[in-house]
This record gives structure tokens, sequence and C-alpha cells, in this order.
């Protein structure tokens, strides 16, 4: 009887790569749902990472990856940002026409 063993030469390689992508879906995820929660009350609370806090400064840096999750959230920011500007003009354009 043969026995398949799988060895996979760059296992600690895959292991940060599964943490990245879990990192980077869990942030998107807590992003959504703290949005979602507090525009019931009508308000807006921006989600921050606590991720890079706990880093060095240098380290952090120096970490493609990390920068990538807080990039991507900044971004998730500035759209919210934008969309609160936007309709308050909107609303105000609306204001001034009547």
């Amino acid at each position: 009887m043969q026995t398949l063993r799988f060895c996979s030469t760059n296992t600690r390689a895959n292991l940060f790569s599964i943490k990245n992508d879990f990192s980077a879906q869990l942030h998107k995820f807590l992003a959504s749902l703290t949005d979602t929660r507090w525009k019931l009350d009508g308000k807006t609370v921006l989600y921050v990472p606590e991720e890079g806090e706990l880093a060095d400064l240098d380290v952090a840096a120096r970490d493609k990856d990390l920068l990538q999750r807080l990039e991507s959230q900044c971004t998730q920011s500035a759209r919210i940002f934008l969309a609160i500007e936007c309709g308050c003009l909107f609303r105000m354009t609306i204001l001034l026409s009547h």
C-alpha cells in the first residue's frame, strides 16, 4: 500500500499568505459592520484597525502586506468621507434651490 504525502517547501510562506488574506477580509468585514451599525443611529464612525499600532514603526514600514491592508482601510474611509461631503453638498443645493 502506497502512502501519498503532501509536503510543501513553502509552508511558512503559505501560512503568511493565509494570514494576510484572512486579515484583509476580516478588516473589510469589520469596517462594513461598523459602518452599517452606526448608520442606523445616523452617525458616521470609521473602523481603524489596531494591527498597525502593535508593530514597531520600522518593522511595519517594511511589511508590504500590512501597509496594503492599512491603505485599503484608508481608501475605504476616504470613500465614506467623500459620500458624506457629496451628500451634504447635494442637500445644500436642494435647500438653496427652494
